[in-house]
């Protein structure tokens, strides 16, 4: 009952002061249980559905404008939406194979560092870099990221470690396989102890600098690891140029330090390769045709690497000192901001050329407003007029909306695939955890796997694999420390439950037995990748997929720590 006072106000009672906190308090999954009537007045009220949204108000769109009143509808429309996850992950897919890859490679080739060093620090950022921005969302402000993370990174080793090894055999490198799979597991141990250790169950400020610390280790050991290894080659060509002065050289240990030294330079290296032959054969659809003509199942031959690019000739083509500055600028323009490839349009038949119509809105968009940075093209992907108007237009898009850095486009694509994947699981009743390891990692794992096969089918297969291992110890170490350290609610008593997750467990012995089965089938083909261990990583996925399943229908105990009620 309330009470009027002298001053024209109302007393307020505890049960007014019960339903004024009730929007505050009720969770959006709630909203679901409602008649659908009802359901557009919730969205816009309940606080928690206001978490749930990025650039658009999803349950707003659902129950106020669209108005959906039956379940029927409600299902085509998440149909819509899962669709629209596919050209969110077609889009990071895209900006990293046509836009981040070939910047990324020339950084790692001016900086001179081999395939290795740059596929755990480069490209592991580029294909971990969503997880990252991701964790600072509003949706992920009290989500079980324990289990996102090590759920994502085992996505990533079997389902991209899987397709890396099935498409193409290349030779690994034993120790720097070695090295990084301990990293990774020490990375997740030294989480796990973290937020499972005896205490009131905070994760504290020290604890999350301390996991960043861990990755400064990681990135320094490789660092050392490629001096040492260069400082070894100039001894051991000093050595062999000692012998050839001999008047009797020793054959035998001449011929064991030279193969030695062919060995590493093999792995120092890290050249632009050609790839002008599979684009061709992506074109014409026939690169998965040559990859499996020997069979399925059967490892092919390993084949010479592709060409090297003349980066010198690629970017002085063209180029006269008689000729006008401006010389075909606006032909260069218009040629540079078309959406179809004229190649690709030429060999393909009529499926690819409709996918390549259908696809041209978002590439020229994403032309628009991303430069093309690629020592394999014509000019380096110079185009005078275009650049002059990104170095107009970028700012102001990036101030504009989302006050972000210059991976936008993948920051816009990853927290709207976040966003819609939590909707999906919310509207068919499935939990968050579940949606998170397996929706939600398979997302995930799409982009690394697509830009990793892109590079394996190239010619860097070290690459590919270091960053399969490189992007889950960034993901685990750093993601996890910088949500830490942003997130004040991790500080909170008992933050560590709601933060490990229900299928936290599960995703951690999975981790834990994926690094050891790797350790064990990389040693036992002598460090070559197999369409065998490819193949082998893929069923373990199905396993882990199925434990799950089973885990959420209460078929099996999902093996996190029960419940216990004190009495009062």
């Amino acid at each position: 009952m309330r009470l009027r006072t002298r001053g024209s106000k109302w007393n307020f009672t505890q049960l007014d002061y019960e339903f004024e906190n009730f929007f505050m308090n009720i969770s959006c999954v709630a909203v679901m249980r409602l008649p659908y009537s009802m359901r557009c007045m919730m969205a816009k009220r309940a606080h928690d559905c206001k978490r749930i949204i990025n650039f658009f108000n999803y349950f707003r769109m659902m129950y106020c404008y669209i108005d959906i009143d039956n379940k029927t509808t409600e299902i085509l429309l998440m149909c819509l939406f899962l669709l629209i996850c596919v050209v969110f992950l077609w889009v990071m897919s895209y900006n990293i194979s046509t836009f981040f890859a070939p910047v990324l490679k020339i950084v790692s080739w001016k900086l001179h560092m081999n395939e290795y060093l740059a596929g755990v620090t480069f490209l592991a950022f580029g294909n971990s870099c969503p997880d990252i921005i991701a964790n600072l969302m509003p949706v992920r402000a009290d989500a079980p990221i324990f289990t996102i993370a090590v759920g994502n990174a085992l996505a990533i080793i079997l389902l991209s470690g899987g397709a890396v090894c099935f498409l193409r055999p290349f030779k690994i490198n034993g120790h720097c396989t070695v090295r990084d799979l301990l990293f990774l597991l020490l990375g997740v141990e030294v989480l796990r102890y973290v937020m499972v250790r005896g205490g009131p169950g905070t994760v504290t400020m020290w604890e999350s600098i301390g996991l960043i610390f861990v990755y400064v280790v990681y990135v320094t050991v490789n660092v050392i690891d490629l001096v040492i290894m260069r400082y070894s080659m100039k001894k051991l060509r000093r050595e062999l140029e000692e012998m050839k002065s001999l008047p009797t050289i020793p054959q035998n240990e001449y011929a064991a330090r030279m193969g030695k030294l062919t060995s590493w330079e093999v792995d120092d290296e890290l050249p632009i390769h050609d790839t002008t032959k599979y684009r061709r054969s992506t074109a014409s659809g026939s690169h998965f045709i040559e990859a499996t003509h020997a069979g399925y199942f059967v490892t092919p031959k390993q084949r010479d690497p592709p060409e090297t690019v003349d980066v010198e000739k690629n970017r002085t083509y063209l180029y006269n000192s008689e000729n006008p500055k401006n010389l075909m600028l606006f032909r260069e323009f218009l040629e540079s901001l078309n959406p179809i490839d004229g190649e690709a349009w030429e060999l393909g038949g009529c499926c690819q050329r409709f996918f390549l119509i259908i696809r041209s809105p978002l590439v020229l968009l994403l032309l628009v407003f991303i430069p093309v940075v690629d020592f394999e093209k014509d000019k380096h992907g110079w185009s005078k007029l275009l650049n002059c108007l990104q170095i107009v237009l970028n700012p102001f898009v990036v101030i504009t909306l989302v006050h972000c850095s210059s991976i936008t486009t993948i920051w816009i694509a990853a927290t709207e695939l976040e966003v819609l994947s939590e909707i999906v699981g919310i509207v068919f009743d499935l939990s968050e955890n579940f949606m998170a390891v397996t929706i939600g990692a398979i997302s995930n794992a799409t982009p690394d796997m697509i830009a990793n096969s892109h590079l394996t089918l190239q010619g860097y297969g070290r690459m590919a694999f270091a960053a399969i291992i490189g992007g889950p110890v960034f993901a685990i170490v750093v993601s996890m420390s910088v949500a830490f350290i942003f997130n004040k609610r991790v500080r909170q008593v008992d933050a560590a439950s709601w933060v490990f997750g229900e299928h936290g467990e599960i995703c951690y012995y999975f981790l834990v037995i994926t690094i050891a089965t790797t350790l064990w089938w990389s040693i036992t083909y002598d460090f070559h990748a197999r369409r065998s261990a490819g193949v082998f990583l893929w069923c373990i996925f199905l396993l882990f997929m199925l434990f799950v399943i089973c885990a959420e229908w209460e078929v099996i105990h999902d093996l996190s720590v029960d419940s216990i009620l004190k009495p009062v």
